[in-house]
């Protein structure tokens, strides 16, 4: 895992945090962060310490020929794309953190792809304090080029440092465009 030196993310857990009037509460960065909706109210902490990870990995675009009965394999169109991400954990039962991460790729001959990557680490209800059943969960939506929506839930190991996640959807028939996410 790919933490800050401490192994936390110094931050004012509730001071980052912005109520959106929806019953959701919205980060100032952009990202969610998902609440109970029955959630007390909460006096202010004073430097909190909120453990978080730092991913890094990479994106790659890739189409395949599955025209001839069996899929050839897939063939790189672009250099990999670096990906690289902060997070700062959920530790109550029923909260989630979520980052989002939009990538465009010019595909020749077919136009736009455009890539929407949300990234989840979720403390599921009744977890124990410090939430030790933290599970995280990747998101991929395809749109332009290509129309797909994939997703996969993972453990620590296999979302950090990266996920390796696929996502492909069908631009014309007998191909394949895609995406992987990987490490290397």
């Amino acid at each position: 895992m790919l933490c800050s030196p401490s192994g936390v993310f110094a931050a004012d857990l509730f001071g980052d945090i912005l109520f959106d009037g929806s019953r959701r509460f919205a980060a100032r960065d952009g990202s969610k962060i998902l609440a109970p909706l029955n959630a007390p109210a909460a006096a202010k902490p004073q430097d909190v310490k909120t453990p978080g990870v730092s991913a890094s990995g990479f994106i790659s675009l890739w189409s395949q020929d599955c025209s001839a009965g069996q899929c050839g394999l897939p063939q790189p169109l672009v250099p990999a794309r670096e990906v690289a991400f902060e997070m700062v954990l959920p530790d109550m039962p029923g909260q989630a953190r979520r980052k989002e991460i939009t990538e465009d790729f010019t595909v020749a001959g077919l136009g736009e792809l455009k890539v929407k990557l949300v990234f989840y680490a979720i403390c599921p209800y009744g977890a124990a304090e410090g939430c030790p059943s933290r599970y995280f969960q990747v998101q991929a939506e395809l749109s332009g080029a290509a129309s797909a929506f994939c997703a996969a839930s993972l453990n620590a190991g296999d979302f950090l440092p990266m996920p390796v996640f696929m996502c492909a959807g069908v631009p014309t028939p007998g191909k394949r465009l895609g995406i992987t996410l990987h490490r290397i």
